[in-house]
């Protein structure tokens, strides 16, 4: 991890749909990196360079094995970015209750919606 802050990384490197792809797979099962280049049809090379960015962000752990690395997902990282998406979630939700009345004011329950066909 290259920055002090931990959230900098982990959003970089969930930034792009292959690396995504790859902690997905890594989140059912540990592979090597030529078991995620068979299995999502990506170059070695490929896979390598998006296991770097994903380990600079801490979202791997390596386990040494015959025939390669085993990768997994560093699943505390994965939460942390999570705890920290809840506060949005929460955001969101209290923002659409202090709208529900002003909706429900506006559209009273024996007056239906126009119709936008």
């Amino acid at each position: 991890m290259s920055s002090p802050d931990p959230f900098s990384d982990i959003f970089v490197a969930l930034a792009d749909p292959i690396r995504r792809a790859i902690l997905s797979r890594l989140a059912v099962e540990a592979l090597t990196a030529q078991e995620i280049a068979v299995v999502l049809e990506l170059s070695p090379r490929e896979v390598i360079t998006q296991i770097s960015k994903l380990d600079k962000a801490g979202l791997l752990v390596s386990e040494p094995r015959p025939g390669g690395d085993t990768m997994r997902l560093r699943s505390d990282r994965i939460l942390l970015a999570e705890t920290w998406l809840s506060w949005f979630r929460r955001f969101r939700i209290e923002s659409f209750d202090r709208l529900r009345p002003c909706v429900q004011d506006a559209h009273p329950p024996d007056r239906p919606l126009a119709d936008t066909d």
